[in-house]
């Protein structure tokens, strides 16, 4: 297949794939608007996040350490498997 043609198909699949998701999600907001219309107001808002420089150094640090134990662990665990001999003693 040409690799522009496959890039091309891909792309059209991706988006047909996001377009099933925004009717799902829009599909859940219909649904919920008749349980609780005030959240889903507040939803459809969009999410709003507030972070500081602390906040992200803090982050780093967590994200920095749990490679580091992860990284020890995968030491730790590295471990020579010996072959077994095998003995034929029907002779």
């Amino acid at each position: 297949m040409d690799p522009m043609t496959k890039m091309y198909m891909y792309n059209h699949w991706l988006e047909d794939i996001n377009e099933q998701v925004e009717l799902a999600k829009n599909h859940g907001y219909l649904i919920g608007s008749f349980m609780n219309p005030e959240a889903v107001k507040q939803l459809m808002d969009g999410p709003t996040y507030k972070s500081t420089d602390e906040d992200f150094e803090l982050a780093n640090q967590w994200v920095t350490e749990t490679n580091k134990l992860a990284e020890q662990e995968a030491e730790v665990q590295v471990r020579r498997k010996r072959r077994r001999k095998i003995v034929n003693n029907s002779i």
